[in-house]
C-alpha cells in the first residue's frame, strides 16, 4: 500500500509539471516544440493537364469555391487561366497583360472576394490595387481591372503587400513589409488592410524584426489565420483579430537565418479539420520549391508529410471535395491530391 502512494504522489507530480509546462501562460500564448516530422506518406498526384491551355512553368493556383483559378506569371496575353472543378472542364481566361489602362503587369498579392466574386491583386509597375469581377471577365474578352486602391504609406515609406487573404468586402490581412528609407532592410509584420482607402494597421510583432519573411493564409469557417515561416522553422497561429494563440517551432528551429538564402515553409493553406504547409528545409541554391507537405491539425501539431516528389509552385484546398489543387513544375504541371 505504501508503495502505491508513493507511485501515486509521483505521478501526479509528473502530470502537475507536465501542465504547468504545457499549459497556457496567461500573460503568453502558447509555445510548443514539434519533434520529428518523419511520418511520410506518397502522395498521389491526380493530373487535370488533358483540360487545360499550355501554360507557362512556374504558375500559381488560386481557388473560388468550386473554380480553380490559375496565374500565369509569365503570359504575355491573358494572366489567369479559369477552370471549373466540379464539371472538369476549362472555362476561359481573362487579366490582359501590359502597362496600359486596365492591362496588368507584375501583378501578385492576390486575394478574392467569394461573395462578389471579384478578385483583388497588387500591380507593382504601378503600385495600387486593382480588381476584376471574374464572372464579368470570363464573359467579354475586351474586359478591364477596375483601380479599387492605393496603399497608404506607413511612417513616410510604401509597404509591400505579401501574401494575404479576403476578410469582408472592406478588410484583407497580408503579410506587410515595411522597408526603411533606403530600402536595404524590411520589417515584416501582419497587418490589416483596408481595400477600400489603403489604410494598413499593424497588428502583430513577429518577434524577429527585420529577419523575417513568412507566408500567411485565414480559414473564415475554423476562424484561423496561420503564419508559415519562410525563413524560420515556425508555425504562428491567430484568431481573427490578430491576437496570437500558439507558437509552434520545428524541430530545425534556430532563431538566426541561415545563410546563404534558406527556406523553410513556402505555401500553406486551411482545410477542414487540417493546416497544410509545403516544406523545403534546405538551402534556396539547391532547389527553390518543396516538393513535401506537412500535415497539422488546426491546433498546429503535426500528423504527417504528404511526399508529392514534384517541385511545387502553388496550392490551394478545395472544401467541397476534399482536395488539395496543385501547381508543379514537372507532369502533371496542375493536379490534386485527394485527402
Amino acid at each position: 500500500m505504501k508503495n502505491c502512494s508513493v507511485v501515486r504522489i509521483v505521478l501526479t507530480i509528473a502530470l502537475l509539471v507536465g501542465f504547468l509546462s504545457c499549459g497556457r501562460n496567461p500573460a503568453s500564448p502558447i509555445v510548443e516544440h514539434c519533434g520529428k516530422r518523419d511520418r511520410i506518406v506518397e502522395a498521389v498526384l491526380h493530373s487535370i493537364e488533358d483540360n487545360l491551355p499550355e501554360i507557362h512553368a512556374y504558375a500559381d493556383v488560386n481557388i473560388l469555391g468550386d473554380t480553380l483559378i490559375i496565374h500565369d506569371h509569365r503570359s504575355t496575353n491573358k494572366r489567369f487561366f479559369v477552370y471549373d472543378i466540379k464539371e472538369d472542364r476549362y472555362l476561359g481566361n481573362f487579366g490582359k497583360f501590359g502597362e496600359g489602362p486596365g492591362e496588368i503587369a507584375n501583378f501578385g498579392s492576390i486575394v478574392i472576394d467569394p461573395v462578389k466574386h471579384i478578385l483583388y491583386g497588387m500591380g507593382y509597375s504601378t503600385w495600387y490595387m486593382s480588381g476584376f469581377d471574374i464572372r464579368e471577365a470570363l464573359s467579354d474578352p475586351e474586359y478591364k481591372a477596375f483601380y479599387k486602391m492605393t496603399p497608404k504609406k506607413i511612417m513616410g515609406v510604401t509597404p509591400v503587400l505579401g501574401s494575404g487573404d479576403w476578410i469582408n468586402d472592406s478588410t484583407a490581412y497580408y503579410e506587410v513589409d515595411v522597408p526603411n528609407e533606403d530600402w536595404t532592410e524590411f520589417d515584416n509584420r501582419i497587418g490589416r488592410v483596408n481595400l477600400n482607402d489603403g489604410s494598413i494597421t499593424l497588428i502583430e510583432d513577429n518577434g524577429f524584426g527585420k529577419n523575417s519573411d513568412n507566408r500567411l493564409t485565414i480559414s473564415l469557417r475554423n476562424k484561423l489565420m496561420v503564419s508559415a515561416g519562410r525563413v524560420h522553422d515556425q508555425i504562428r497561429i491567430f484568431d481573427l483579430e490578430g491576437n496570437l494563440k500558439k507558437i509552434i517551432y520545428g524541430p530545425d528551429y534556430q532563431k538566426e537565418r541561415k545563410k546563404p538564402r534558406f527556406k523553410y515553409f513556402s505555401l500553406v493553406c486551411i482545410g477542414k479539420d487540417e493546416i497544410y504547409a509545403t516544406y523545403l528545409n534546405d538551402y534556396v541554391v539547391n532547389g527553390s520549391f518543396a516538393e513535401d507537405i506537412i500535415v497539422m491539425d488546426l491546433e498546429g501539431r503535426y500528423k504527417k508529410t504528404l511526399h508529392v516528389g514534384k517541385p511545387i509552385c502553388g496550392m490551394e484546398y478545395n472544401e467541397n471535395f476534399n482536395r488539395l489543387y496543385l501547381s508543379t513544375n514537372d507532369y502533371p504541371q496542375f493536379g490534386y491530391i485527394q485527402l
